[in-house]
């Protein structure tokens, strides 16, 4: 579908700048950072809704018809939007709230501007311009380790706890972050390297690709980075090869298999900076650790009353109830009992795991509303990735699905690595990370639905 409506192109380049520039500023965690790129999504969105009323059959353009999946997955996030505005209105702490809130509207805003607005054309177009910019983002993180020691990040000095650790963070402040962007980059080139049919350009620019992030998140020296890692192979392994003839598929299987093992046991008898974190993490006494402790104050936060358990505490809220919580509960003021953990030295602004605070936050309500509306894009995904592997065997493997395969599988696999990395850390707080993965999810779902 040819799209050359100017307004479309305009709404189009405006979501772009937060996507390709938001990781640049920092994530645009900071405030100062963060609206200018939200201004760009709301007038983006702004301008995408003239389109509704141009006469053009936008919707039936984009493929709403027939496809139930998508109806539940945008209707879904639509109620869970409204849901967040009711519960943002109700919050003590305005600013805090008008955050959490907009960290979902701004995501969604993304999906809608290229899921339903943009031709195939601009979609393909657009996920090159991101995956450019990851590679570029990757260079950058190393290059500053190089030269510099990450002592800055771009113009801004670094924290010291990370660059005296020689921890790499790129463009962002904190290297777990940094690992978050990268694992986006593993992704996007393990789903071209999973393809059968694509350009020897694409696989060599995937295979640097890879090289470039294996190597960003290995000196992150983030634990959840390297986990998830583990994670993403594993499902590459099980899910990216249906491309491939069933022989070739278990030979590739095996052959990275062994290399995996290789490559982890080199890390481990070299005793690499990762490696040497991963040894002395309390596994055997996780309520020792910061991040449990975390999410045990969230938990019981969440679980306080009846509604509380229902509605949350509201949005932005965990950061101004955390010294309250952060105690555990076997303390006894009658008795002047200390508490097993008591909160003396962390302030934490983030769980540090994702669903928990959505939890905390928003409650079973918004929980439901928020896996109901995922699992419907998730299955969208799914169900065309299926077609597509009838598709192959029909045609004895013959052929492949090109450019198109790349982007569902590494849509899939991103779903992935965002999942479980959020299980330990927050990085889909980090606006400049939500805004990619929403892209290229939206890319991912968008080429599904106009294929439809």
């Amino acid at each position: 579908m040819r799209n050359s409506n100017p307004i479309s192109n305009f709404s189009i380049v405006l979501v772009s700048i937060a996507i390709v520039v938001g990781p640049w500023m920092f994530g645009a965690w900071e405030t100062w950072w963060f609206w200018p790129f939200a201004v760009c999504i709301f007038l983006s969105g702004g301008s995408f809704a003239f389109r509704w009323f141009d006469g053009k059959h936008l919707v039936r353009e984009a493929g709403w018809r027939g496809s139930e999946m998508l109806k539940v997955a945008v209707l879904g996030f639509l109620v869970l939007i409204l849901y967040a505005a009711v519960r943002m209105l109700q919050a003590e702490v305005h600013t805090t709230a008008e955050r959490s809130f907009l960290l979902m509207l701004t995501p969604f805003v993304i999906a809608l501007v290229l899921g339903l607005g943009a031709s195939a054309s601009q979609l393909r177009g657009l996920y090159k311009v991101i995956w450019v910019n990851l590679v570029v983002i990757g260079v950058y993180g190393i290059v500053n380790h190089w030269a510099c020691g990450d002592r800055y990040v771009l113009w801004r000095a670094g924290y010291e706890n990370y660059y005296r650790t020689q921890r790499m963070t790129g463009c962002y402040f904190c290297p777990d972050h940094f690992s978050g962007a990268m694992e986006l980059l593993l992704c996007m080139a393990l789903g071209a390297l999973g393809a059968r049919s694509v350009t020897p350009r694409w696989r060599l620019m995937a295979a640097a690709s890879a090289v470039i992030s294996l190597y960003a998140i290995l000196m992150s020296q983030s634990r959840g980075g390297a986990l998830t890692v583990i994670v993403v192979v594993l499902a590459f392994l099980g899910l990216g090869l249906c491309e491939w003839r069933p022989r070739m598929r278990w030979i590739t299987r095996g052959g990275l298999a062994v290399a995996a093992a290789a490559a982890l046991a080199a890390l481990v008898l070299g005793n690499a900076s990762v490696v040497e974190r991963m040894r002395v993490y309390p596994w055997r006494h996780l309520e020792r650790d910061s991040r449990y402790q975390m999410s045990a104050a969230a938990v019981r936060a969440w679980s306080e009353t009846p509604s509380t358990r229902l509605f949350g505490i509201g949005p932005g809220m965990h950061q101004n109830l955390w010294f309250h919580y952060a105690a555990s509960r076997d303390g006894d003021r009658a008795t002047g009992t200390w508490p097993r953990f008591r909160n003396i030295k962390t302030h934490s602004h983030e769980v540090h795991n994702d669903w928990i605070q959505l939890l905390e936050e928003y409650g079973v309500v918004g929980f439901v509303l928020f896996l109901v509306a995922a699992f419907a894009l998730v299955a969208l995904l799914l169900r065309d990735y299926a077609a597509q592997a009838r598709a192959r065997r029909r045609a004895d493997w013959s052929d492949g699905g090109g450019e198109d395969f790349c982007i569902l599988l590494a849509s899939l696999l991103i779903v992935v690595a965002i999942a479980f990395h959020s299980l330990g850390d927050f990085n889909l707080q980090i606006p400049g990370t939500n805004w990619m993965f929403a892209g290229i999810l939206s890319i991912g779902s968008g080429l599904v639905i106009r294929r439809k």
